[in-house]
């Protein structure tokens, strides 16, 4: 729930503190786009069953996929004190590749 201290954030023009879940999407133009990418990742872990290629960073919230068509999709999920953020964002990662 959004506090004094979020109250002050928005209206200086930032953002409230408190739970994410953000998508992101982006065309890649090939394969190669989608590794130059993963290069930044230090702890990559490979998820099976999602896109072309995904992987999921623990020290970002975040799984990162590709797809056929080359549409890159990061899910970066940060909810305090949730104990298993992967889950969800393969969660979310599958419901957006059914609705593509």
């Amino acid at each position: 729930m959004p506090d004094a201290d979020d109250a002050t954030r928005i209206a200086a023009g930032g953002r409230p503190s408190g739970d994410k879940l953000m998508t992101i999407f982006a065309q890649a133009r090939n394969q190669q786009e989608f590794d130059r990418v993963l290069s930044s990742y230090k702890d990559a872990v490979p998820v099976e069953g999602l896109g072309v290629t995904a992987v999921w960073s623990d020290m970002r919230k975040q799984l990162s996929l590709i797809t056929a068509e080359n549409l890159v999709i990061h899910v970066n999920v940060d909810i305090w004190k949730l104990e298993d953020p992967r889950t969800i964002a393969e969660q979310v990662a599958a419901f957006l590749l059914a609705r593509q």
